[in-house]
């Protein structure tokens, strides 16, 4: 379900909206209608942060991914090749 970065994102500030709303609302005593709108602009804010950071590492990501098969596909050079002598 989380596979797209935008899903991911979406999904941030989608919990970070009503997290900060709650916050907003009981900490600070906001009324609803600010503390909707200030919780909007922080959520923002986070997923932002949350968007630019993956997107700052989608290519090592990928680098790794590429060179994690070669790793596992080498053989040992001291290793017996199943004759006996």
């Amino acid at each position: 379900m989380l596979k797209h970065r935008s899903v991911r994102a979406t999904a941030v500030l989608v919990i970070s909206w009503a997290a900060l709303t709650v916050v907003e609302r009981v900490a600070e005593g906001a009324s609803w209608r600010m503390a909707l709108l200030s919780a909007l602009v922080w959520g923002i804010v986070i997923a932002g942060a949350w968007w630019f950071a993956e997107w700052t590492q989608m290519g090592n990501r990928t680098r790794s991914d590429r060179a994690a098969p070669a790793a596992t596909t080498r053989q040992d050079p001291n290793a017996t090749t199943g004759s006996t002598s």
